[in-house]
């Protein structure tokens, strides 16, 4: 549990720098650890998401493909996932052989935000995952949204601010 408690706190950090437009040192460094422990900031909010994963390159693969993502190594079977704008990251493990599978029918899952939910959709496909009905508008909250089910069955709900 430690280790969780020191990603989260790396992760916070992270966010808190990206905000600020602080560049940080190499991902996974010591002077990355020494940088982020030195600028965490008290702010409360959403660090990281944390899913277990049947196939830990296959999922960084995903997000990285679909969302922009960037993935950094955390030990032997985790990966730290970042999106390129800041805000609350993913934290991927090898979840065990015998755990059971995510359910795409749960309403367990994630809300991301994206420019164009048309090629997230295309993307999501590409990279071995499925959608779940069809963008759809919602003018009264002027968006766009749809589901995406990722390899291992999360759901993420795709939301485009802006409708067309």
């Amino acid at each position: 549990m430690k280790k969780f408690a020191a990603l989260a706190m790396c992760a916070a950090v992270l966010a808190a720098c990206a905000a600020n437009g602080a560049s940080s040192p190499a991902p996974g460094t010591q002077a990355a650890v020494e940088e982020q422990t030195r600028n965490m900031s008290a702010t409360p909010g959403l660090l990281m998401v944390r899913l277990g994963v049947a196939d830990l390159e296959r999922s960084a693969n995903f997000y990285s493909e679909v969302f922009g993502m960037t993935s950094s190594p955390y030990g032997a079977h985790e990966r730290s996932m970042a999106h390129p704008n800041g805000g609350a990251g993913i934290l991927l493990y090898q979840a065990a052989a015998d755990a059971p599978a995510s359910s795409a029918s749960s309403t367990n899952g994630m809300i991301m935000r994206v420019a164009d939910a048309d090629e997230v959709v295309r993307r999501a496909v590409a990279a071995g995952g499925q959608v779940r009905g069809q963008v759809r508008d919602i003018p009264q909250m002027n968006m766009r949204v749809v589901g995406v089910i990722d390899p291992d069955g999360t759901f993420i709900e795709v939301v485009q601010a802006g409708a067309r």
